[in-house]
């Protein structure tokens, strides 16, 4: 991985925050979903900036395309492939997480979720 050279504050939107969880922060670099703490590629700064000019924010439909190119990646990168498989596009981490609740437990059944979730 390359070094990355972050602005000051950039790692926390509070500061405190790691050193409040773990009692120390030198070291540490926050990993979690929700909160991005690395700047976005200016190209999806810029994707994201001119749909937000449009003013219009109804649902999005995804072209076939997306997951074609997914897959391209998927395939490239790691070798996978997706024969026999059914891909869709989820509009969150929460709306996966009760997807595939849904999927693999059975009624009456334990799940665990563990937190922040």
């Amino acid at each position: 991985m390359e070094q990355l050279d972050l602005p000051p504050g950039a790692l926390a939107t509070n500061p405190g925050r790691l050193e409040q969880h773990f009692g120390h922060a030198e070291g540490l670099l926050p990993l979690w979903i929700a909160e991005p703490y690395l700047p976005l590629a200016p190209a999806i700064t810029e994707a994201v900036t001119a749909r937000a000019g449009q003013a219009w924010y109804g649902y999005e439909s995804r072209p076939e395309r997306l997951i074609a190119a997914f897959w391209d990646w998927m395939a490239t990168r790691h070798g996978w492939d997706d024969t026999g498989l059914e891909t869709t596009v989820s509009p969150s981490v929460g709306t996966s997480i009760g997807v595939l609740i849904d999927a693999f437990s059975v009624e009456g059944g334990g799940v665990i979720l563990q937190p922040p979730v």
